[in-house]
């Protein structure tokens, strides 16, 4: 028997055009069935419920139940979408505070173990040098000083010091980087060149030495 409120509803129905907008808004998924499209309101159909007709999917979507449950339905969508996005920017926030803890722990490690290494003095080196005088070719010493320490033995050190604390081992270019610096602040202070032939104090970036010594 038709009522009044039926009556409205159907001609709500016989004016709505289903767009992908009202479908989205209104929480309707779609497939084909065999005689068109077939429809199903998530918000207020379970899996076990049939699938409605295109007209039946416009009757439905006017209805007072409908209305209501979809207004409870998006509302609850929208607050757990808040919520995932939230715990979404936690977890960035926390891989990035892993990162700097990473890098903070690695950094606080190489610190610790260079305040355990004595200070060492420059130490004079001297090396031949071969320079044509009158067309005849002599060799000469040329002298210098030098850090005695190599970035290999001290990184070596390092290693066998972070396996006796139980510590994980730190990647070799970052440990020499935090030397490095470390050397810079120093009262030693840092005299380093591009290559070998200039023959600075603390060698090269390649290749760096440093006024500390790891005595075992």
């Amino acid at each position: 028997m038709s009522t009044p409120y039926k009556e409205k509803i159907k001609r709500s129905a016989e004016m709505t055009d289903l767009t992908y907008e009202l479908l989205k808004k209104n929480n309707l998924k779609s497939r084909m069935g065999a005689v068109g499209s077939l429809y199903k309101c998530s918000c207020c159909h379970d899996e076990s419920e049939k699938w409605l007709t295109q007209f039946e999917a416009k009757k439905h979507i006017h209805t007072d139940k409908h209305k209501k449950s979809n207004k409870n339905y998006n509302a609850m969508k929208s607050k757990y979408e808040n919520e995932y996005r939230m715990r979404l920017n936690c977890e960035e926030r926390n891989k990035e505070i892993q990162k700097e803890l990473f890098k903070y722990n690695g950094t606080h490690r190489v610190q610790e173990f260079l305040l355990e290494c004595e200070e060492a003095d420059d130490i004079h080196m001297s090396l031949d040098d071969e320079v044509s005088v009158d067309g005849e070719m002599i060799t000469r010493p040329i002298f210098y000083i030098s850090a005695p320490t190599t970035f290999n033995e001290l990184y070596s050190n390092f290693q066998e010091w972070c396996d006796t604390l139980g510590e994980s081992n730190i990647s070799k270019d970052n440990v020499k980087s935090i030397m490095i610096k470390f050397q810079d602040e120093s009262a030693y202070g840092l005299e380093i060149g591009e290559c070998e032939e200039y023959l600075k104090k603390n060698g090269t970036l390649e290749s760096p030495k440093f006024n500390f010594k790891f005595e075992k």
